[in-house]
Order: structure tokens, then C-alpha cells, then sequence
């Protein structure tokens, strides 16, 4: 049955982004926007798995259809493991005088909950004092290398 007097209802676009939304399947709770660009917003989150504030980016819509975009998301993203992979590996050099000796992409894992690239199989790994110098060919004294 038509009804001739009837206003339609207007729908208005909502926010995506507010204080208070749980995202990720409650993981994150967003705060309050820190950063707005071409590229996405900035939110301040709390990580409720791991208990502490981030920082969470969030593409717009034309930039998520956007190939060119998504490309150069991606690099941001393979950017931020490079950082991860090469702390692992001063942590492994300075602090824990080891060698990998097998870094290839088979032994970088991304972890899901967290998106940080992790190293892994130290399987072949040596202590830096069994190493042999290039220029002696003797075994090198602690704390050299």
C-alpha cells in the first residue's frame, strides 16, 4: 500500500572510525584519531591482548581500491619486518653472541596477532667466538667478531 505522506528515511554515511569501537574481533579498542593523510587515519588503540596503547592505520576506501595504494601499503608493511628481522638479528650479534648463518624468507614468520615479522631456526646458528676471522683463519677470542 503506498503512502503518499510519508517521509523517506535519509541515510547518512557513519563514521568507521570512532572512540570506543572494538575492532578485530575485540582485540583493539580505539580511542581517539591521531593522524589523518592521503594514505588512512591514525588511531590510538588499546591492545587488549597485550595490554598497552597502539597506533592502528586504516586505509580509505579509494585508497583500499586502489592497486597503486595497496602497493605502496605493502612496502610500509615489508618496511616495518625488514626493521623486525634486522633488530632479531643485532639482538642475536650483540646480546646473545650468535650467527644465524640461514636467513631466508622460510625463516621469517609474520605473527598474526601482532603483524611482527619474527626470525626463527637458529638450527644452524653459531657463537660468534667459534667463528674463524676471514684475515687469520683462527678461531676468533670472545668477545671478538
Amino acid at each position: 500500500m503506498e503512502r503518499p505522506f510519508e517521509q523517506p528515511t535519509r541515510q547518512f554515511p557513519a563514521e568507521r572510525y570512532f572512540p570506543g569501537r572494538k575492532m578485530f574481533a575485540g582485540r583493539f579498542v580505539l580511542e581517539r584519531r591521531i593522524g589523518r593523510g592521503g594514505m588512512g587515519e591514525v588511531w590510538l588503540a588499546s591492545d587488549n591482548e597485550l595490554g598497552r596503547d597502539v597506533a592502528l592505520k586504516f586505509a580509505p576506501a579509494e585508497v583500499a581500491n586502489d592497486p597503486k595504494s595497496i602497493a605502496e601499503l605493502r612496502r610500509e608493511v615489508i618496511a616495518g619486518w625488514i626493521d623486525d628481522v634486522k633488530d632479531a638479528l643485532e639482538y642475536a650479534h650483540t646480546e646473545a653472541k650468535r650467527t644465524h648463518r640461514d636467513v631466508k624468507p622460510k625463516n621469517i614468520l609474520v605473527d598474526s596477532k601482532t603483524g611482527r615479522a619474527k626470525l626463527v631456526d637458529f638450527g644452524i646458528s653459531k657463537r660468534l667466538s667459534d667463528s674463524f676471522t676471514r684475515n687469520t683463519g683462527r678461531l676468533a677470542e670472545e668477545g671478538e667478531g
